[in-house]
């Protein structure tokens, strides 16, 4: 079940990152693929490209906090990876 949350919200977050530029609500399809990722990070030797997954999912989620430091592009670049 957690493949196919994976598999379906990252395959809808590409497409929306691909052909949209509001990036705002895409990163809330990120979500529903935490679980799959936290599986892999548990029992995986894929262990350290999980945790840089969970990684840069918070840091895209909270990229606000970013523009007032001048961190816009460091959020763009976080997002970007995420992709």
């Amino acid at each position: 079940m957690y493949l196919e949350l994976f598999t379906g919200f990252g395959a809808m977050y590409a497409f929306t990152y691909a052909i949209g530029s509001n990036w705002d609500y895409r990163l809330i399809l990120l979500v529903p693929t935490l679980p799959h990722v936290l599986e892999i990070a548990r029992s995986s030797s894929h262990r350290a490209w999980a945790v840089v997954y969970i990684c840069l999912v918070i840091l895209a989620e909270n990229t606000v906090g970013f523009a007032q430091y001048g961190g816009t592009p460091a959020g763009h670049l976080v997002t970007f990876a995420c992709f």
